[in-house]
């Protein structure tokens, strides 16, 4: 009876009491605060993307699909197939970074063009929703309706027997996070 008593009173210890109220404020202020200057950051990374892109790098077309209309995609033909997209091409899937919060596929132009130039693969930039207003796991479903209805897409020429997807950073996760995925899996052979 007395090590439960015990063990309920060093239970109690670690607990601390509440705040004060205005220390309650203070933290809910600063946590806003914190919150609408990172926004501003991501505005101004946009920005400064749009107007640092390089021009001999950008997509040969985008597009948006109606399952995720404000989610559009860069679509990178190799040179060596422009005229003759008649051939089916292995596809990349790319997915850029930004810690969840910030970033755009124009970020990585330059290193999909010059991907897709080397090795003569179609590359296909996604982009998915970004937190704090899309919660977890609402982007690794937006990029598996991406993923689906560019796979689904008779216009691309895409060999669907040979499809990657990589990301960079946080889009690394997400890109192996979809790749888990049951409807993915179709997609992908054993090696």
């Amino acid at each position: 009876m007395t090590s439960s008593i015990s063990d309920l009173d060093s239970a109690r210890s670690r607990f601390h009491k509440p705040l004060p109220a205005l220390t309650t404020v203070y933290y809910t202020i600063l946590v806003y605060l914190l919150y609408y200057f990172n926004r501003a950051g991501q505005r101004v990374v946009a920005i400064k993307a749009r107007l640092t892109s390089n021009p001999n790098d950008p997509p040969n077309s985008s597009k948006s699909y109606p399952c995720r209309p404000n989610l559009p995609i860069r679509i990178f033909m190799p040179e060596s197939k422009l005229h003759s997209s008649d051939q089916a091409l292995p596809t990349l899937f790319t997915v850029h970074g930004g810690g969840f919060v910030m970033g755009s596929p124009q970020n990585d132009d330059a290193w999909n063009r010059y991907f897709s130039n080397t090795y003569s693969i179609l590359v296909i930039a996604l982009n998915y929703p970004k937190a704090p207003s899309a919660r977890f796991p609402t982007a690794i479903y937006d990029l598996e309706q991406l993923i689906l209805a560019v796979l689904s897409d008779s216009s691309l020429p895409i060999d669907k027997d040979r499809v990657a997807i990589a990301g960079f950073s946080a889009g690394g996760n997400l890109a192996l996070s979809v790749s888990t995925l049951p409807m993915i899996k179709i997609y992908k052979t054993p090696c």
